[in-house]
Parts: structure tokens; C-alpha cells; sequence
């Protein structure tokens, strides 16, 4: 049977794991736009901040709209 976590630690872990989810998707879309305007890694991730900025959206959001905007982008 599985132990029990305390609500403290089961907390501490979503969030560890929510990060690391968030982290992999920017990651993600730094590399479409890599690879699709020629980028280096930080150009890219430049171009993502900015393109968050201007659609007043979070780096997860616009991560996700460049990420879903490829085919099969959500799979």
C-alpha cells in the first residue's frame, strides 16, 4: 500500500511538478522557434518573452499557443 504524505509535502511536490511541466513546455517552444526562424537558445527564449509581453500573457500561455499551433502540437 502506498505511504501517506503529509498535505505540506504532497503540496511541495505538485509544485515541484508543475515547475518542471512548465519548464519542459517553455523548453519546447524555445525550440520550434529555433527551429523555425534559425534562433540560437537565447533569441529564442528573447522572442517568447516578448511575444508574452505584447499578448499580455504568461511564458507558459504564449508556450503553449506556439506549441498548439504546431501539428499535432497538444499531442
Amino acid at each position: 500500500m502506498a505511504e501517506k504524505l503529509p498535505l505540506d509535502e504532497l503540496s511541495g511536490a505538485i509544485g515541484r511538478i508543475r515547475r518542471l511541466l512548465l519548464r519542459d513546455m517553455v523548453n519546447r517552444a524555445c525550440g520550434i522557434l529555433m527551429q523555425r526562424q534559425g534562433f540560437g537558445c537565447e533569441r529564442a527564449l528573447e522572442e517568447l518573452i516578448r511575444l508574452a509581453k505584447r499578448g499580455r500573457m504568461t511564458l507558459a500561455e504564449a508556450s503553449l499557443e506556439i506549441i498548439a499551433a504546431m501539428p499535432g502540437g497538444r499531442d
